[in-house]
């Protein structure tokens, strides 16, 4: 073979080479999910000739690279993770729950976590092929979530982020948590109340155990690892925690903990110790004009409902403690009627006349 032959031969093979990574290029940009499949499938390669391409591609234009796949951290450029598992180019179906579902809650649940959702949101959508997208800008629009509002503030949003961190790191953490008895005091005004100076609300070291969002608010669910609760569980409303630290102190919550054992019996958000109020039968008696309503929704795990000869139905649950269920019932007003037990029945009562007292 002459050397001009030989040379235009080279020529011809590097313009191929150059032609196939731009082909390579194009195909990541528009959200290919997996690189090294794609390749294998367009050319006709084998998985290893596959990331040698995308090595030679990384090796000459290392900006491009950053820019479009060191940034998706391994999820379009074919990379196992650390179960030999390559991640692929999600369906449809998967990119709803990743990109509309986590845009939507980040105006509520994860509004707290704004920044994470969002980003996690994003990156999700460059996973989308370009024949998705139209799909995915349409159901934005008709995919909505009506969530509850949660308040949110620096302080919460501060101690969110600490305690993920401690979580994370397997550390504890020391809170300045004011309980819901505290006179309400701004940082701006004076400590006095009622002609005393408001007490410093205590420091408590914790070992974090669960976050999670409940009622409008967030709850820190920890262990109490010094002083007289040592050893208890106990549950913080983030609103109320002032101040959090990480503090140099080894903590890791038991790895088969379940928030919903935990919470069994509960009504909503507060369990009792054992042995106190606890497994309490209530019955309550709706009429016929919130019976539907009743039996549509799942109030509790335990409740049972049966039907009442005039249209209405009896519904029986067994709770932990009055508190709760006590509110519930008199958002029903005049529809509700407690059966038993009578302490209950004696509490609605006694806020009945204090709530007609306000108005008499």
């Amino acid at each position: 073979m002459s050397p001009s032959r030989k040379k235009k031969g080279v020529r011809s093979s590097q313009k191929a080479v150059a032609d196939r990574h731009l082909e390579i290029k194009l195909a990541a940009e528009q959200g290919q999910g997996d690189l090294v499949r794609w390749i294998c499938d367009k050319f006709g390669f084998g998985p290893r000739t596959a990331r040698r391409d995308l090595l030679a591609i990384k090796r000459t234009d290392m900006p491009w690279w950053k820019r479009n796949i060191h940034e998706m951290r391994g999820l379009i450029n074919g990379r196992s993770g650390p179960d030999g598992h390559t991640p692929e180019r999600p369906e449809l179906q998967e990119a709803i729950a990743g990109v509309v579902v986590l845009e939507k809650l980040t105006g509520g649940l994860l509004s707290i976590a704004q920044r994470d959702a969002t980003r996690a949101a994003k990156q999700t959508e460059r996973l989308l092929g370009a024949k998705d997208e139209q799909n995915v800008r349409a159901l934005r629009r008709f995919i909505q979530l009506r969530h509850q509002p949660t308040r949110v503030t620096p302080a919460q949003t501060e101690a969110f982020a600490r305690i993920v961190e401690a979580h994370l790191k397997g550390q504890a953490v020391e809170i300045v948590y004011s309980n819901v008895d505290e006179p309400l005091v701004s940082s701006t005004s004076t400590p006095a109340v009622s002609g005393k100076a408001r007490k410093a609300p205590p420091r408590r070291c914790i070992g974090p155990v669960c976050l999670f969002h409940a009622k409008r608010s967030w709850y820190l669910l920890a262990q109490v690892l010094e002083g007289k609760s040592k050893g208890e569980l106990r549950q913080f409303k983030l609103a109320r925690i002032e101040r959090t630290e990480i503090v140099n102190q080894a903590w890791t919550p038991s790895a088969d903990f379940d928030l919903e054992s935990h919470l069994q019996g509960a009504w909503e958000l507060f369990r009792r110790s054992d042995g106190v109020d606890r497994g309490i039968r209530v019955v309550v008696d709706f009429d016929a004009l919130f019976s539907k309503n009743i039996v549509e929704t799942m109030w509790h795990s335990t409740q049972s409902i049966q039907p009442l000869p005039a249209g209405g139905v009896r519904f029986t649950a067994k709770v932990n403690g009055f508190d709760e269920i006590l509110w519930w019932v008199l958002q029903m007003g005049s529809h509700a009627r407690v059966v038993e037990p009578p302490e209950l029945r004696e509490l609605l009562a006694k806020e009945l006349e204090a709530t007609r007292k306000l108005y008499a």
